[in-house]
């Protein structure tokens, strides 16, 4: 997926490094996801979580860091933890708005925007949930 020089300059930087850390990496997401699937939620949380940091050191225009906050936020708000869930929603949006910035292409950039609303809207979810229904409105008049 082409983002921007440099998304690619830290993955050409973090490949010639550290190859094995890579193949490492996609085996813990690949594994996060299964365990999401199986409803093991607590290991995908801390999964996700572990794996969170290394995405965002890497590169803060990468949409894997947006799509992974979605995954926390998913979890936590399986769990009643809606005001959390909010938090990481939050920073998805961010990290795709940040992509969409270094996009050049324009069905990447449309997925991007299509994410950002998605999440505005799953943000009001979360607030109407809890009962904030101005928040909820404001979410829901973003997207």
């Amino acid at each position: 997926m082409l983002i921007g020089s440099k998304f690619y300059s830290a993955i050409d930087l973090m490949q010639s490094q550290h190859l094995e850390f890579i193949k490492h990496i996609t085996y813990t997401l690949t594994l996060h996801s299964l365990r999401y699937e199986e409803n093991e939620f607590d290991e995908a949380l801390g999964l996700y979580l572990n794996a969170l940091p290394v995405f965002e050191e890497v590169s803060n225009v990468d949409p894997i860091v947006g799509d992974i906050h979605v995954k926390i936020c998913t979890i936590l708000q399986g769990i009643g933890e809606f005001s959390l869930g909010i938090s990481h929603l939050t920073k998805a949006k961010d990290a795709y708005t940040a992509a969409h910035g270094e996009a050049t292409d324009d069905h990447i950039k449309s997925i991007l925007i299509q994410n950002i609303i998605n999440v505005s809207v799953e943000s009001g979810d979360a607030y109407l949930a809890m009962g904030e229904m101005d928040k909820a409105s404001e979410c829901y008049e973003v997207s």
